[in-house]
């Protein structure tokens, strides 16, 4: 697998096969009737999630030893979750009321954002946040998007 793996760094090409998967609908709760009760889990090669695994497990290590990301960032991150954002808002808010002062919060609904993502914006930040490799070249200086 290794070999397999840095044939295809090396190459700059993630096989078409591998993006193909079948999209199974999965109960969550409520009334099984309504469509909106049910996500799709995509379900992709064995190799495909071994390798997008490795590069996910490499990019983490990177961002979180090169101190990368701000540490108001809490999705996507080992040791933190929502729950940890809560406690420093909630924080911020009783400092700011005992000392009297004014507050505006804005709450935005991120719901279907992934959805929304640009992607060629996207390989362009990462790109100039420091990820360089033969596959990210191809988006970053390409009209195509290979998804």
């Amino acid at each position: 697998m290794l070999d397999l793996f840095n044939k295809i760094l090396g190459a700059g090409h993630f096989p078409l096969s591998w993006s193909e998967g079948v999209i199974v609908p999965v109960f969550k709760k409520k009334d099984p009737c309504d469509v909106h009760n049910y996500r799709g889990i995509t379900l992709v090669s064995c190799l495909s999630k071994i390798f997008t695994s490795e590069i996910n497990k490499r990019l983490n290590y990177w961002v979180e030893n090169d101190d990368i990301l701000s540490d108001d960032q809490y999705c996507f991150r080992k040791g933190r979750t929502t729950v940890d954002a809560i406690f420093v808002l909630k924080a911020f808010i009783d400092t700011i009321l005992s000392e009297k002062g004014r507050l505006f919060c804005a709450f935005v609904d991120m719901t279907h954002a992934f959805d929304t993502v640009y992607l060629n914006g996207l390989w362009l930040k990462l790109f100039k946040t420091g990820v360089y490799c033969k596959m990210l070249l191809k988006y970053v200086f390409s009209s195509e998007i290979m998804c």
